[in-house]
Formats: structure tokens, C-alpha cells, sequence
């Protein structure tokens, strides 16, 4: 695939060279390159990052580091991105340095000065022999693809000759007598910047192609130089994104390893952490990364590391696509290497500005931080998740805390996900097919299940089954065939309608993953009873409150979960003003919504009705009257048609619905101004 990959790749560069008239065109072709290979995005998790991204992390971190310094000074400064692609931030850290030595040197050297050629050309440029030095002193980069690596460097030194001529590079060199081309062989390197030579200790035995894939890196190897002086100023980057899945022979040396790992964290996580050891102390880190750091389980030991650094500015994007048509839910993340040791509960150290950007269209992004960001106090931040919000929000949800428990406490953690069949075109029929099926044997019926999915859920309304779920779970064969010597025999006897009609999808149902002990089963399920129950579905991916309540006994896919619990109080909670405030705030943000993933949905605090107090008790009474009356009067709505009549009983849904929202802010006991700020928000 390598040599391949490499006679692909200049084929491309033949065919697009009259775009390459600078260095980031060249970046930008080959990360459109590379996007043609799915393989290699997933491998490597590469997205391309918008100029406007790195632009603002460089303004903000480097543009600090630097500001008020002589180019001496600066020689100092070590920029490093260790997951550096085809090397656009270390190009947006490169051209930033450029700019900033430009205007010093035409401050601090006027015409007549004797000194001004060395840094100056006649046309008021920096010289070639300047352009190098700063690329020498300054940018270090590191990626485990070596054609990126080689991209990189190519990149940068093509941005070191941006507006030269074979003039005037003849003239320099006779006049410094140096090279016209730097080396970067010791600048960007080639390797895993996670893992080290030490992989190989334990006596894994890999072959030529695996060792490859993991191509170990030794930093303080690699440069030497800068460990020396205590290791990095500034890491800069858009870590790679890899699932879990992805890398599990490197789990076991990531586990010995880095503080922050957990068995199903992507491979970012490890890269944040990282950063840090490659810091100095004092030194500054921004990068752009998934925001599912914020609340995912898998990241609660990184919250506690990153809770012990300074955070400086956070610039979340939410689901906005940032990276095109990629779903990738990325945030700005600004942070200092260092402790923060102070106690006072009013030192402006403990706040740090955060921003939900809410769009794309013409974006400045500068003057939309400036004009939305709110402070956050780190204090309020706790492991188990982050909920980055003002200090007004913030204390709404803490009193809301102290009034309820978990969600996950209030139902015992009974709460399930809908069924993957892995062959849904096989066992998911229509309507008519099932009422074929059993016309030839009624006892088909027994087989046939009503099955719901996301799309079909909706707030309070009455369930619409349009599709059937051809039920035989793992292990029912067997029990019911008293394990026969032929069990497809066996089902074709008793069931010929239905094997009749699965016997087709039998070649694909034998290779999913997902399947009982014989290809015509579901998958094993602890919880099959449990779709039989009285209970609460709900659309994992809401945009508004979609929960509604079940006694049909209904089985869902995987879009769909569900509380088996007759609790109408809690239905009424989950939909009201009050419930999407809760749920907005505690889980994540996607595809204009939210994604009710039952690890966040978990944590919403659920107010414990005290039954001996008479107001509470009161209160609960009337949520579930007007909860009642709401799954009947959206029943009744559907068969309406007549304007007035729809009319008449949308007052009668308001009328409820306000009902429902005063008596929780009553349970809550909420004040008017934490009212009016929930219903604004």
C-alpha cells in the first residue's frame, strides 16, 4: 500500500502543480489527497483543519509567548506539534514568527543602519538566511506517516523561498555563504509520538509490517537539544482521532504508561496527555480536539489531570461542521503547564472565558469570543464531568442537584437500549408482509413483535407501529425444539411461512456479528422481558423533548431507549421546560440536538417525592393528572382534521403542559428569577 500510496500521491501532485504557488496550498493539496483514502483517514484520524482555527491558536499562544521579545529572545522558543500532518499549524506558527521578526526588524533598523542587511533586503524582506534560521531555531514537528512528515518539511521550506527568485538566492549565497535549503531532517521527525523504544521490553514478537504501524519514537532522543533546556514552549495541533478499537496492541503499553487511560478512550486523550510531558513547566498548549472529553466516562481520569493545570480559554464548536461534512465535535482548548495553587474563591485565576460558538456563516472568529464568552469557574468543575457553564447557570444546576438525585439513583439503573439485529432487512418486515405471514399460519403471530424506531417516537404521542420485528431470540430454538439433531429442519416444520421467508438472507445472516446460536436468531439480550413492560422510550438523538410512555409492549432498535417503569411523574419531568434545561446541559451536543446517551442522561438530578409532605405530595398528583391528560389529548389530536377542533385541544396540551412546569419549579422550590432564566435559556 506504501508504494502505492507514494506513486498515487506524485501522480497528484503532477496533475494539481499549478495550484502549488505557496507553501499552504501544498499542505492543502495533499490533505485533499488524503481524503480520498478513507483507510488512511481512519488509521491516522487526519482532518484537515480550517486556516481560521490555526490562525486564532497561533494568535493565542504563540502570539503571547513571543510578544514584547527580541529575535534573540525568541531563538529560544521551541514550537512543537506532535501530531504535525502535512504541517499546517507548524505553517501558521512559522508565518506568525515571519510577520512578528519583519516588524521588528523595520522598527529597530533604519535605512542607513550598517547592520540592516543582514536581516533586510533592499525590497524590506526578511532574508533568506533569516527565514532559515527562525525555521531551524523554532518549529519541531513529529508524525507516525512518513509522507506527511515528508510533506511537512516541504511545506515549510517552500514557505522559507515564498517570494525569492534565483537572483536573488544567488546573491544571498554569495553573500552568507550557506545553502539556499536548510535541512529539516533533524526539525520533523518520523515516529509514534506516544510510544517509545521501551514497547519492545516486554518481548513482543511484530511483524515487519506491524512495526511499521507502530514506528516507536524516542523524544528525548529526537531532541536533544531541546530536553535540555527543559523541553517545549508551546505544543500546538490537531490531536488524531482513533477509536479505541483501532489500536488494541498498543493498549497494554498506553496502560503502563499514561495516567489518563481507560480501555475505550480514543487515541486523543493519550496525545492531551502527552502534551504536558512534553511541556515545559510554564510552557503553553492549544489545540483543537473532539469536545467528548467534557462529560465521556472514558475521559474522567484526563478531567482530573487537566483539572490540575491552568485552563486558559475553551472555544467550543459544538456539532457546527467545522471539518465539512465530518462529525467530529471539536473545541479550542488554551492551557498552561502549571498548578494552580490558589484558595481564594475570588482569585480571577480560578475563571477562565469559555465560548459555544452557534455558527459558521461568516465567522470572525476573534470578534465572536470577544462578544460571547462567559467565565467559568474551575472550581465547579467536577471529574466525573464538565458542564462549562456561567456562574448564573451554574447555580441554578447546583441548587437542582441538591434537590434531586441522580436519575440512574431514582430508576436503579434500569434503563436499556433498543435491539440491533444485525440484519434488519431480514428481520424488520412491513406491515403487509407480517399480515402474510400470518394469513398462512396464525401462529406466526407469535414470532412477530411490533418494532418501533427513533423516527416514530415523538413527545407524549400515541405509538404509531408501522414495522414488525420477526422475534426468535438465542437459545429459543433449542428450548423449543427440545434440541432437535437438525434445528432448521425442525423451524421449517413448525414455521415453514417464516423460514420460508428468511431462508434467502441466510448467507448474510450467517456472517453478523449479531446473531443467536443459529442464523435465524437475535443476539443473547438480559433484558428481552423487559420490552414487555409498562415503560418510557425515548429518541436517543432529540433536537425537543421526545419521551413518551408504552403499555403495548413495543420493542425498538437501537435509536430508541427505554425506562421499564410505570412512572408518570418522571415522564412528565423528562418533557417539561425544566427536563430539556437538565438534559441540555448534561449531555452532549450533536446534529442540532442533543444525544441522550444514558452515561449523561444518568446524572440529571430527579426531585424524590417526600409522600408525607402534603404539598409534595399534591404536586406529584397533579404532574401525573396532566401528564394522563396530555398522552390522551395527543391520542385524540391525531384523528382531528377540522381547524377549530385542533385548535380547542392544543389549548387544552398548553394548559397542561404549564400545569406540569409550575408544580416541578414548585418542587424544586425555584425563584422567579431562576424560572425566567430556565425558560429564556
Amino acid at each position: 500500500m506504501q508504494t502505492n500510496f507514494l506513486s498515487l500521491w506524485t501522480d497528484y501532485l503532477l496533475k494539481n502543480k499549478e495550484k502549488l504557488r505557496t507553501a499552504r496550498e501544498y499542505g492543502d493539496l495533499y490533505e485533499s489527497f488524503i481524503a480520498q483514502f478513507p483507510e488512511m483517514r481512519k488509521e491516522f484520524g487526519v482532518f484537515y483543519t480550517p486556516q481560521y482555527i490555526v490562525d486564532y491558536i497561533v494568535e493565542n499562544t504563540l502570539g503571547k509567548l513571543i510578544k514584547g521579545k527580541t529575535p534573540e529572545e525568541i531563538s529560544k522558543i521551541k514550537v512543537l506539534d506532535p501530531s504535525c500532518g502535512s504541517g499546517s499549524f507548524l505553517l501558521g506558527a512559522y508565518d506568525y514568527l515571519l510577520h512578528y521578526h519583519l516588524d521588528y526588524y523595520l522598527a529597530h533598523y533604519q535605512e542607513n543602519n550598517k547592520e540592516r542587511g543582514k536581516y533586510l533586503t533592499n525590497e524590506n524582506k526578511l532574508t533568506t538566511s533569516v527565514k532559515k534560521q527562525i525555521l531551524l531555531d523554532n518549529i519541531f514537528g513529529v508524525d507516525i506517516d512518513s509522507q506527511a512528515v515528508e510533506v511537512s518539511r516541504l511545506s515549510l521550506l517552500i514557505k522559507c523561498l515564498e517570494g525569492e527568485t534565483q537572483s536573488s538566492m544567488e546573491a544571498e549565497n554569495k553573500l552568507f555563504k550557506q545553502k539556499v535549503l536548510p535541512t529539516l531532517d533533524y526539525n520533523i521527525l518520523c515516529g509514534n509520538s506516544l510510544i517509545a523504544p521501551d514497547f519492545y521490553d516486554n518481548g513482543l514478537f511484530l511483524t515487519p509490517q506491524e512495526e511499521r504501524k507502530i514506528n516507536v519514537f524516542d523524544w528525548k532522543e529526537g531532541f536533544k537539544a531541546v530536553f535540555k533546556q527543559g523541553g517545549f514552549d508551546l505544543v500546538i495541533g490537531n490531536p488524531p482521532y482513533v477509536r479505541a478499537d483501532l489500536f488494541a496492541n498498543q493498549k497494554d503499553y498506553l496502560e503502563s504508561h499514561f495516567q489518563s487511560y481507560e480501555k475505550t478512550a480514543d487515541l486523543y486523550v493519550y496525545f492531551l496527555e502527552k502534551a504536558f510531558l512534553l511541556l515545559k513547566s510554564g510552557g503553553l498548549y492549544g489545540v483543537i480536539v473532539a469536545n467528548k472529553w467534557f462529560k465521556a466516562k472514558y475521559a474522567e481520569k484526563l478531567r482530573g489531570i487537566l483539572s490540575q493545570k491552568e485552563i486558559v480559554e475553551i472555544v467550543d464548536f459544538g456539532d457546527l461542521p467545522v471539518f465539512g461534512h465530518v462529525a467530529a465535535y471539536p473545541c479550542i482548548l488554551l492551557m498552561k503547564n502549571g498548578i494552580d495553587i490558589s484558595d481564594n474563591e475570588d482569585n480571577n485565576s480560578d475563571f477562565f472565558p469559555v465560548t459555544n460558538v452557534k455558527t459558521l456563516f461568516e465567522l470572525q472568529l476573534r470578534d465572536y469570543v470577544k462578544e460571547h464568552n462567559f467565565l467559568v469557574n474551575k472550581k465547579s468543575l467536577k471529574q466525573e464531568s464538565w458542564s462549562l457553564s456561567n456562574s448564573k447557570k451554574q447555580s441554578v444546576l447546583d441548587k437542582l442537584n441538591q434537590k434531586g438525585m441522580p436519575l440512574s439513583q431514582y430508576i436503579n439503573n434500569l434503563a436499556y437500549r433498543g435491539l440491533i439485529t444485525g440484519l434488519n432487512e431480514a428481520f424488520v418486515i412491513d406491515t403487509e408482509t407480517k399480515n402474510r405471514l400470518i394469513k398462512k399460519d396464525k401462529k406466526n403471530k407469535e414470532l412477530i413483535k411490533p418494532f418501533l424506531a427513533g423516527k416514530d417516537l415523538h413527545y407524549y404521542e400515541n405509538l404509531n407501529v408501522q414495522r414488525w420485528l420477526i422475534f426468535m431470540p438465542s437459545g429459543w430454538t433449542k428450548a423449543k425444539s427440545n434440541n432437535s439433531d437438525s434445528p432448521f429442519d425442525w423451524l421449517q416444520k413448525n414455521y415453514s411461512a417464516i423460514s420460508e421467508y428468511l431462508l434467502p438472507f441466510k448467507e448474510q445472516a450467517e456472517k453478523r456479528y449479531d446473531k443467536g446460536q443459529y442464523w435465524w436468531e437475535l443476539r443473547k439480550c438480559a433484558y428481552y422481558e423487559a420490552f414487555e413492560q409498562p415503560k418510557i422510550m425515548y429518541q436517543v438523538l432529540q433536537v425537543k423533548n421526545a419521551f413518551t410512555f408504552d403499555i403495548q409492549g413495543l420493542y425498538c432498535n437501537n435509536s430508541v431507549w427505554f425506562i421499564p417503569k410505570d412512572d408518570k411523574y418522571l415522564l412528565g419531568l423528562l418533557n417539561s421546560k425544566l427536563g430539556w434545561f437538565l438534559i441540555s446541559n448534561y449531555c452532549t451536543q450533536i446534529q442540532n440536538g442533543y444525544q441522550l446517551i444514558f452515561e449523561y442522561l444518568s446524572k440529571i438530578p430527579i426531585k424524590s417525592i417526600d409522600f408525607e409532605n402534603g404539598s409534595e405530595k399534591n404536586a406529584h398528583n397533579q404532574i401525573i393528572k396532566s401528564v394522563v391528560s396530555l398522552l390522551d389529548l395527543h391520542e385524540k389530536k391525531v384523528s382531528l382534521k377540522l381547524a377549530h377542533e385542533i385548535e380547542q385541544i392544543d389549548r387544552r396540551i398548553k394548559h397542561n403542559e404549564k400545569l406540569i412546569n409550575e408544580k416541578l419549579y414548585e418542587l424544586y422550590e425555584l425563584t422567579k428569577e431562576e424560572i425566567e432564566w430556565i425558560e429564556q435559556s
